[in-house]
């Protein structure tokens, strides 16, 4: 007999029944009605998928959905069940894969992680800044403004991060709308987000600092760590091309490491890294840890490389007196003292690596002040041996 209304109404939870009460159809078997502690009732499906296992699926709940619509949905998904799908798993990737947190995971494994020699960091900004706010929302759901408030609450403490994170996001759903997750023609949420001005860090070790520094890091009880500041300051690599490079890498008779780079798109390219003496000198030192082909081996981990010296990093800088100073600002100190000794800013771009002029204009400026301060050393030359002649 098929469920009544009245016998829908009259049903209520048995505290002394089983934890799972359902009230089964007896025209359709496998339909019934739930009934939960809380007195809310729902009307179920039962089937059983491809690999034989049983299903229970919530339909709707009673009231507002009615019983005969309730019994057109349990016969269409005991159809499905029927041609070997799983409604109720397909019901789940359809809510998961809507948010944006499928949509991260489904970016960082399908795309980043083949893409972006970064990925690592932009997991990173996706995991810290955006999944606790906005990564149960739907992606269609998704607003121009849930984006821009997201971007400005971040912007109220640290601008910069926040225009690194409204990149990645940006990137992610347009991404995301090649995949459906949003309707074809909609706009990307993250675009039109007024960004934060952001003023070019123009950080480097003086010259007067510099002796603080070397004594500093000379300090450091580890030969590595030590090595490892004084390379980032005579070779101006950048931070991961000295944590990732091997001993196979140095050529010691032509003075090059070869490193590949870490910035850009698609496969890395190496790309030699001039060694002067007293960089080969310092590689000499380093001592080689039997079983790890790194130059920096990892303390911690068997055959892999130094991750993060920002540790030793803190305690070298408080030491010199230079809390301001970065990792990477050594890299914009050999440039910097490259620029300031007259060496032209092609073969600065060339030395650093640089894969565009833009990035080598900062020492434009250090270029032209070192060129008027020549200048000035020609003119008093040239004013002492006309002021010479003159007396003659």
């Amino acid at each position: 007999m098929a469920i009544t209304k009245r016998q829908a109404d009259a049903l209520t939870y048995d505290p002394n029944g089983p934890a799972q009460q359902v009230l089964w159809d007896g025209d359709l078997p496998g339909f019934g009605l739930r009934v939960f502690p809380s007195g809310v009732k729902s009307w179920v499906v039962l089937y059983r998928n491809r690999s034989g296992r049983s299903r229970l699926m919530t339909l709707g709940r009673y009231g507002v959905l009615t019983v005969d619509g309730a019994r057109r949905r349990a016969k269409a998904i005991q159809a499905e069940a029927l041609e070997g799908r799983d409604p109720l798993e397909e019901r789940k990737a359809a809510r998961q894969g809507e948010t944006v947190r499928a949509l991260a995971d489904e970016w960082i494994e399908r795309h980043a992680k083949h893409h972006n020699r970064s990925w690592r960091e932009q997991k990173r900004l996706l995991d810290k800044h955006v999944l606790p706010v906005l990564g149960s929302r739907k992606v269609r759901d998704l607003t121009r403004a849930d984006v821009a408030r997201l971007h400005a609450k971040i912007g109220e403490r640290t601008p910069i991060l926040a225009n690194r994170v409204h990149e990645v996001l940006r990137a992610m759903l347009e991404r995301g709308r090649a995949w459906g997750y949003l309707p074809e023609n909609a706009p990307n949420p993250a675009e039109g987000i007024e960004r934060f001005p952001e003023n070019r860090r123009e950080r480097w070790v003086t010259g007067t600092e510099l002796p603080r520094l070397l004594a500093a890091i000379d300090a450091e009880p580890d030969p590595y760590v030590r090595a490892l500041f004084r390379l980032y300051l005579l070779t101006g690599a950048r931070r991961r091309e000295l944590l990732n490079a091997k001993w196979d890498d140095v050529d010691l008779k032509a003075g090059v490491l070869y490193v590949q780079r870490p910035k850009g798109r698609g496969k890395p390219k190496p790309r030699a890294v001039p060694l002067s003496s007293a960089a080969l000198d310092v590689l000499r030192e380093i001592p080689r840890l039997a079983g790890n082909a790194y130059i920096f081996p990892s303390p911690t981990r068997k055959g892999r490389p130094l991750v993060n010296p920002d540790k030793p990093w803190r305690r070298v800088r408080e030491r010199a007196g230079l809390s301001d100073v970065r990792i990477h600002d050594l890299r914009r100190t050999t440039g910097a003292m490259l620029a300031s000794s007259g060496v032209s800013l092609p073969i600065i771009a060339e030395t650093l690596g640089h894969s565009s002029t833009r990035a080598t204009e900062i020492y434009a400026r250090i270029a032209s002040e070192a060129a008027r301060a020549a200048l000035e050393r020609h003119a008093a030359a040239v004013a002492a041996v006309t002021g010479g002649e003159r007396e003659s």
